[in-house]
């Protein structure tokens, strides 16, 4: 079964009870106060709404949105004209990390306490860091990275970034 991300707003009154229910059945993400990120069915849509759960389903969660398109990393990541690629000017190069939820600001926190330096926010979910490449496979293998890579100048947010 395809699985999908969505926001579960959980009712205030019967929060424990919900996330109990949900917890049984869905990968929780990320929890923030009474909203859950979670991977879950198609089928589970229905379902979670019959226990008065708000779902709200992000389809495109896997997608990061850059100026040059849309794009799922896992399944393919762009390959932008040589003139329009990122350079690496002092040794580092700017790297995108997706994360699998809304990153929680010890997630930014925790790239930059192994050498990464934040460089700004990527929708959806996504993040553009200034570190080194041989730091991509350990910021790849953190719980909370869905996927760690080079990120190429096409896919730029700005002129800031070069």
């Amino acid at each position: 079964m395809a699985r999908i991300k969505a926001v579960l707003i959980l009712d205030p009154s019967r929060a424990a009870d919900q996330l109990a229910y949900v917890s049984e059945r869905a990968e929780i993400l990320r929890r923030v106060g009474d909203q859950v990120w979670a991977a879950i069915t198609d089928e589970q849509v229905d379902r979670f709404a019959g226990q008065g759960i708000v779902v709200q389903v992000h389809a495109d969660a896997d997608s990061i949105h850059v100026p040059a398109g849309t794009f799922d990393p896992i399944a393919a990541t762009p390959d932008p004209p040589a003139g329009l690629r990122a350079r690496d000017g002092d040794g580092e190069a700017y790297h995108l990390v997706q994360f699998i939820a809304p990153p929680d600001p010890a997630w930014i926190a925790a790239i930059a306490g192994l050498g990464g330096s934040f460089v700004g926010y990527i929708p959806a979910d996504a993040g553009a860091f200034r570190l080194g490449t041989e730091l991509i496979p350990t910021v790849g293998a953190l719980p909370y990275v869905r996927w760690a890579g080079v990120w190429r100048a096409g896919e730029r947010a700005g002129p800031a970034v070069r």
